[in-house]
C-alpha cells in the first residue's frame, strides 16, 4: 500500500487468505484499498476517460462491488464528469439503498436533474421519508430554482432532524420566494441550533 503497489497486492491476497492471516473483513477492506489505488491511478493517468476505460475493463465481480461503485462515482464528479457519476449513482441505487450514495447528489452539477430527482421520491415512497432524503431533494431543487417544492421538502427535512444547514437553505428558499419574515426566522432557529450545539 504504501509503495503504490496495488495490483502485486491484489495478487498476494489470495496467498494470504489461504494462509488465514486476516479475517474476511480485513482482506475485504485490502482487496477495497488496492482496487480504490488502482482508480486513483487510472484518473491520475487518463483523467475521466482513463478511469472509464480501466472500470471497463474490470471483472463482474469488481464492478458488482457497491463500495467501490460509491467510490468511482466520487471519482468521476473529482473528474467533473458528472453524467457517468449520475449514471452510476442511479444503477447502483436500484440494487441496493444507500446513504454515501445519496449525500453524492448535491455534489453533480447535473445538466439533467430529472432522473435524480425521481430516484429521491422513489427512494422516500419505498424507505420512508428521511432526513437525509428530504434534505437532498430539497439541495437539488434549490439548484434548478424549483424554490416552492425545495422548501417543502426542507420542512419535511427539519421536522424529522432539525440541523442549520437544513435552516440556512430553507432561509434561502423563503428569500427567493418573497418572505423575508420567514426567511428570517428559520436563520435564526438556524443560529440558535448551532449555539445550542
Amino acid at each position: 500500500l504504501k509503495t503504490g503497489g496495488y495490483g502485486s497486492l491484489l495478487e498476494i491476497i489470495p496467498s494470504i487468505e489461504k494462509a488465514k492471516l486476516y479475517d474476511e473483513d480485513t482482506l475485504e477492506t485490502l482487496r477495497n484499498q488496492a482496487y480504490i489505488g488502482l482508480m486513483n491511478q487510472a484518473m491520475s493517468d487518463g483523467g475521466s476517460e482513463g478511469l472509464r476505460q480501466w472500470w471497463k475493463d474490470q471483472p463482474r465481480k469488481v464492478r458488482n462491488n457497491h463500495a467501490l461503485q460509491i467510490e468511482l462515482a466520487d471519482h468521476f464528479i473529482a473528474c467533473d464528469d458528472n453524467e457517468q457519476a449520475q449514471k452510476i449513482i442511479l444503477d447502483s441505487l436500484k440494487h441496493q439503498y444507500d446513504e454515501k450514495l445519496i449525500k453524492l447528489m448535491p455534489k453533480l452539477k447535473s445538466g439533467n436533474p430529472g432522473p435524480l430527482e425521481k430516484e429521491l421520491r422513489l427512494q422516500i415512497n419505498e424507505h420512508g421519508s428521511s432526513q437525509l432524503l428530504n434534505s437532498t431533494l430539497g439541495q437539488l431543487l434549490i439548484q434548478h430554482g424549483e424554490w416552492e417544492q425545495a422548501n417543502h421538502a426542507l420542512l419535511e427535512a427539519i421536522k424529522q432532524q432539525p440541523n442549520a444547514q437544513d435552516y440556512a437553505l430553507l432561509a434561502d428558499t423563503y428569500d427567493k420566494l418573497n418572505r423575508p419574515a420567514e426567511a428570517a426566522q428559520m436563520r435564526r432557529q438556524g443560529l440558535a441550533l448551532t449555539l445550542t450545539n
